[in-house]
């Protein structure tokens, strides 16, 4: 007999609070360190399937951003991801309503 999973109402508010950011939020969001791949998926305009096929081609995304996998879950590095697209440093602080001088 398969085990019913639930979820807490936390994690249920911030999945619905994610579907409501743009791509551009989703990235520049200093507090997120790694994405899943429905996250990626958002942020690069592609489906499922392509960055499945990447990763289980090439073990990696655009310009080499590995896929890490923790369990059953794939995830990706939001500094690394960032990198490879070029959001900065300043881009990250200010959304934080802080300077980096």
């Amino acid at each position: 007999m398969r085990k019913s999973m639930t979820m807490s109402a936390e994690k249920i508010e911030q999945r619905k609070a994610n579907k409501l950011l743009t791509p551009k939020q989703l990235l520049t969001d200093p507090n997120k360190t790694t994405f899943n791949v429905a996250e990626v998926c958002k942020i690069l305009g592609v489906g499922r399937t392509t960055i499945n096929q990447d990763i289980q081609n090439k073990g990696t995304i655009i310009n080499s951003v590995p896929a890490l996998r923790v369990g059953k879950r794939i995830l990706f590095s939001a500094t690394l991801l960032r990198n490879a697209l070029g959001v900065s440093e300043i881009e990250l602080t200010k959304k934080e309503g802080t300077r980096n001088e």
